[in-house]
């Protein structure tokens, strides 16, 4: 690497650093989902959390699925230039 170009270091973080903005989203997201769902009352608020470690298990697998192949993508991508 030359001068000029970006550490390693930044270019990962580069290419992280939306998946860290979409997962600190989903978190705030879904703070808000049981405070207002806690409004519902005990039985709304337990119906979710029964619900709720499928839909996790869903949306990771999504996320591994498709944001694994298009990180490998862009990886080599950048890697070839």
């Amino acid at each position: 690497m030359t001068i000029q170009e970006p550490s390693a270091f930044r270019r990962i973080l580069r290419l992280a650093l939306p998946l860290i903005l979409v997962s600190l989203a989903q978190a705030v997201a879904q703070t808000g989902e049981v405070y207002v769902i806690g409004f519902l009352g005990t039985q709304a608020l337990a119906s979710y959390a029964l619900v709720l470690p499928l839909l996790l298990l869903l949306q990771m697998t999504s996320v591994g699925a498709m944001g694994g192949g298009v990180v490998s993508a862009v990886a080599r991508a950048l890697g070839a230039s």
